[in-house]
């Protein structure tokens, strides 16, 4: 007896040969048995491409990127004539080709498309994948939407749509056709997944891109106001070289390492080391002011980090950076001076307002005594009259 599995092209059909030799009087016969196996390999084949295409959509930097990809990948696969993807405007009634590949066999798609030319093939992507075999003898169209299906170059099409809720098609890929195919349940299948898996890797990757740009916003934002960017170990102590801090500090690597508090002030150390001990068992956030030991002397400096928690809660380590606010502090003395000269000023005024009112006071009461003996007036005794 011989096996073998084999694939007859012109059929593009699967077979497992069974072959065995019989002998009987009159000669030796070969005995066949055929049984047809396409759909068994297209799934091994197709499991096989899809490990390869996620490996594949992993590697692309970006969500365009990700989604020509897919469809190269698609389109070769299943010997595709057009494929593309469809975002759906439903209160425009309008389809957007954001991508598509392609031969000349099937014309390039227009950026829009008009989904009211398609009624009727429209409503089933609503629940449904919608699979056309031969759209020119699909019996569920009226003439009219062959007609503007056929001119779009199509001539079999399987459109394998997302949705969000029911009866809400909110994306989908393509497969087109040129001519008349038999869209096997394997290649649907293949086309459904491919759509699935394309969806969640353009999104991961928007995703990506979105973490990517605030990330970058926020690097040039600290190194824009930040003199010291680092990492410290859970305990707070520096365990990775920063040339920032090194610079900020003039510190070298090796004096960083685990000895950050050398550089703090000695009137501010002990305040640094308790706030930092109480963040470190509450793992709340640091936001601190101190002097620290700088190439120009003291300064001083806000320290802000953040732990970073594992999944159980714990601190793995701590993300911080050190912001030179020395002016804003001397600004702060200089108020708290004017502030000061300010109230003395006032305070002086204050007693030489009440001085000059004591003043008037009593101005006004020898003013009120004259009054009174102006009003008594004067007369004179005489001793020999009485």
């Amino acid at each position: 007896p011989y096996r073998r599995e084999d694939y007859v092209s012109d059929l593009n059909r699967w077979f497992d040969a069974h072959y065995t030799a019989v002998s009987k009087p009159g000669g030796n016969y070969l005995v066949a048995v055929f049984k047809e196996i396409t759909e068994r390999k297209q799934r091994e084949q197709h499991q096989a491409f899809l490990l390869q295409f996620s490996d594949a959509l992993r590697a692309e930097p970006n969500a365009d990127a990700v989604a020509d990809r897919s469809l190269r990948l698609l389109s070769g696969e299943l010997a595709l004539d057009r494929c593309y993807v469809n975002i759906y405007h439903l209160e425009e009634l309008r389809a957007e080709i954001s991508h598509q590949v392609g031969n000349e066999k099937a014309p390039p798609l227009p950026n829009n498309i008009d989904l009211s030319n398609f009624p009727d093939a429209f409503r089933v992507t609503f629940d449904d994948t919608l699979v056309m075999n031969d759209v020119a003898n699909d019996e569920r169209l009226t003439q009219t939407e062959k007609q503007n299906i056929a001119a779009l170059g199509i001539g079999a099409v399987v459109v394998a749509t997302l949705r969000r809720g029911e009866s809400h098609p909110l994306w989908a890929i393509v497969a087109v056709s040129a001519a008349a195919r038999h869209w096997t349940p394997g290649e649907i299948k293949l086309i459904e997944e491919v759509t699935e898996r394309t969806w969640v890797a353009i999104e991961r990757a928007k995703a990506a891109e979105a973490l990517r740009q605030s990330e970058i916003r926020f690097r040039n934002l600290v190194e824009n106001h930040a003199q010291a960017v680092w990492e410290a170990d859970a305990a707070g102590n520096l365990v990775i070289d920063s040339p920032s801090w090194c610079a900020y500090t003039g510190q070298t690597k090796e004096q960083s390492i685990g000895r950050r508090l050398a550089v703090v002030h000695p009137d501010d150390r002990r305040r640094v080391e308790e706030h930092w001990q109480k963040a470190v068992a509450t793992k709340q956030n640091i936001n601190l002011d101190y002097r620290v030991q700088t190439p120009e002397g003291y300064r001083w400096t806000n320290e802000r980090a953040t732990p970073v928690l594992d999944g159980a809660g714990n601190i793995i380590k701590w993300s911080g950076m050190n912001t030179d606010v020395q002016l804003q502090k001397e600004a702060e003395e200089q108020l708290k001076d004017f502030a000061f000269m300010l109230e003395q000023e006032v305070a002086e005024r204050t007693s030489d307002l009440e001085e000059k009112a004591e003043e008037l006071e009593k101005n006004v009461v020898i003013l009120q005594v004259a009054e009174d003996l102006a009003q008594m007036g004067s007369w004179d005794y005489d001793l020999a009259s009485k």
